[in-house]
């Protein structure tokens, strides 16, 4: 198990973006894409389904928990 744990601890290093502006630009558009699915997903919802799957105060809502989801994916690599 310990050379497992190895090999995964040398495959996530190589994997890791080294030039810090770009995995701020990247960690930006992670959370603005979470962002923007979430809140424009619950407006389509309420839209398509003409009122009778969502109100105003749970596209509120929606928008609220996705700015909550994109701060917590991307604020802590660009919020340095």
């Amino acid at each position: 198990m310990g050379n497992l744990g190895d090999a995964l601890k040398k495959l996530a290093g190589s994997f890791q973006i080294q030039h810090a502006p770009l995995r701020q630009a990247l960690a930006e558009c992670l959370g603005t894409c979470v962002l923007v699915m979430f809140g424009c997903g619950a407006v389509a919802q309420l839209v398509l389904s003409r009122g009778s799957h969502g109100t105003f105060l749970t596209v509120n809502m929606a928008f609220g928990f996705a700015a909550t989801l994109g701060i917590l994916v991307s604020g802590r690599i660009s919020g340095e």
